[in-house]
């Protein structure tokens, strides 16, 4: 059996990696879009920033929906196919 500390320790790691996936993919698609902008360096920044904000959001939306609607395999695009999982903390607390 998994200890009420060990499950809290996953489940945020699992919360941290499926959080920095679609920064990635965000981050991946802006660079990419930026290649192709010949506007001044201000607004070429701030439109690389909101295409990569817009690409991450909706990257995890679709996951979590595909996950969700279709099968939990999807999660893998989030690099673990299953949601955290979060313990009460007055139990990590009591084991401390």
């Amino acid at each position: 059996m998994t200890s009420p500390y060990e499950t809290a320790r996953q489940g945020v790691l699992t919360s941290i990696i499926r959080t920095v996936v679609p920064l990635v993919v965000g981050a991946v698609v802006a660079v990419l879009a930026r290649a192709n902008m010949t506007l001044d360096e201000s607004t070429v920044n701030a439109i690389t920033e909101l295409i990569g904000v817009v690409v991450a959001t909706l990257y995890y939306a679709a996951v979590r929906l595909a996950e969700t609607k279709l099968s939990p395999a999807w999660g893998w695009l989030l690099l673990r196919a299953k949601a955290p999982e979060y313990v009460d903390a007055t139990a990590v607390e009591s084991i401390q």
